[in-house]
C-alpha cells in the first residue's frame, strides 16, 4: 500500500486545501495518509518552513505549496501495480 505524508503547521491555508484534495483521491487510490506538524519538529520546520505544504509519496517528495494531482496520482498508479 502506498504511504503518504503531508508536512504543515497549524493555521495553513494551503495546507488544509492540499489534504482535502488528498482526500478526495483516497476514495480513488488506496494509500495512508500521514499528516505531519512541522512546529513540533525542529529541524523540520527549519528545512521546509517556507514551502509547505510539502507531499511525499512512499518517501519521495512529490509537491510543495501546493498538490500536482497528476503526479500524485501518477506516484500512485505506478507503486500500486507492483
Amino acid at each position: 500500500m502506498n504511504s503518504v505524508e503531508i508536512l504543515t503547521k497549524p493555521n495553513c491555508h494551503l495546507c488544509e486545501v492540499a489534504k482535502e484534495e488528498i482526500l478526495e483521491l483516497k476514495e480513488e487510490y488506496e494509500f495512508t495518509l500521514t499528516e505531519i506538524n512541522i512546529t513540533q519538529r525542529t529541524n523540520m520546520y527549519e528545512m521546509y518552513k517556507d514551502e509547505i505544504p510539502v507531499i511525499f509519496v512512499n518517501g519521495i517528495m512529490i509537491s510543495r505549496y501546493e498538490l500536482d494531482k497528476k503526479k500524485f496520482m501518477k506516484f500512485l498508479k505506478k507503486y500500486s501495480d507492483d
